[in-house]
């Protein structure tokens, strides 16, 4: 729910939130410059094996409007099953910036998953 609602340790929110926090926070390590949840979900490179894995991607998922991004995916029963599964896995991006799996992941150490 967090996640959701931009309530997670992302850059969004130390914008609002924690206004006196380095800039480092609020970028991603990938080299992104804002870390929020959209780029963790769908594009931050560091998660390309978990969103592979869960096959989170193979859900419909185009936001429906931009304060609600995660509508496609909470709307079904399997879309919001593996939004939680992929969340489960990369529970470090959403807290302090310096967690999380290493920023050069070779493509051959990913996972690989059928996406039936």
């Amino acid at each position: 729910m967090q996640v959701a609602t931009d309530h997670a340790f992302t850059g969004t929110y130390v914008q609002r939130f924690r206004k006196n926090d380095p800039p480092g926070n609020v970028s991603c390590p990938c080299g992104h410059a804002l870390r929020d949840s959209d780029h963790i979900i769908r594009h931050c490179p560091r998660y390309t094996g978990d969103r592979i894995s869960t096959a989170i991607l193979s859900t419909a998922f185009a936001p429906v409007h931009p304060l609600y991004p995660f509508h496609d995916l909470l709307s079904t029963r399997v879309g919001a099953e593996r939004l939680l599964k992929f969340l489960d896995l990369v529970t470090r991006a959403l807290s302090k910036p310096g967690s999380g799996p290493p920023l050069n992941v070779p493509p051959l150490a990913l996972p690989f998953a059928r996406l039936d």
